[in-house]
């Protein structure tokens, strides 16, 4: 078993190849296309996304999770280019240091696009906005309304 990733200019969107040898009959090959999201994550299920091939790639390796079979070795086809790795968009950077001191709430609330140095994800902005949301609702359940009666679930 192995794979073979390709990406086309034309879609802008990556393909995975993976090649099944069983003994018994012909080989057996199936292709799965990675689509991109705006924020440049990839996916194959989009239950499932992934900030970059490489991460992609160690998570199949790991799990089948939809695939015909775990990603084991990358294929070697003799006389072709990597030109693959030519083609790769410039890696996500991923910021390890976050201080929550120094961010604002109107940032993490705010929908503009997010600049190339800023130390929120799309990711966080929408787990902080989730949250509020969900939280606010629970909050306004148990308070009292104007009369001093607490309001009814419903």
């Amino acid at each position: 078993i192995c794979y073979r990733l390709f990406y086309s200019d034309k879609t802008g969107c990556y393909s995975l190849s993976i090649r099944c040898t069983n003994h018994e009959s012909w080989n057996c090959i199936k292709h799965y296309r990675i689509n991109c999201l705006e924020n440049s994550w990839l996916y194959i299920s989009p239950s499932l996304t992934f900030p970059s091939l490489h991460e992609l790639v160690d998570y199949y390796s790991e799990s089948s999770d939809g695939l015909c079979c775990r990603l084991k070795t990358p294929c070697f086809i003799q006389g072709a280019s990597s030109s693959l790795f030519h083609n790769l968009p410039k890696p996500v950077e991923v910021k390890k240091s976050f201080n929550w001191q120094q961010i604002k709430s109107s940032d993490l609330l705010s929908e503009e696009r997010l600049t190339e140095d800023s130390p929120i994800s799309l990711g966080l902005r929408e787990a902080v906005t989730t949250y509020l949301f969900m939280t606010d609702d629970l909050s306004l359940q148990g308070t009292p309304n104007r009369k001093g009666r607490q309001t009814k679930d419903t």
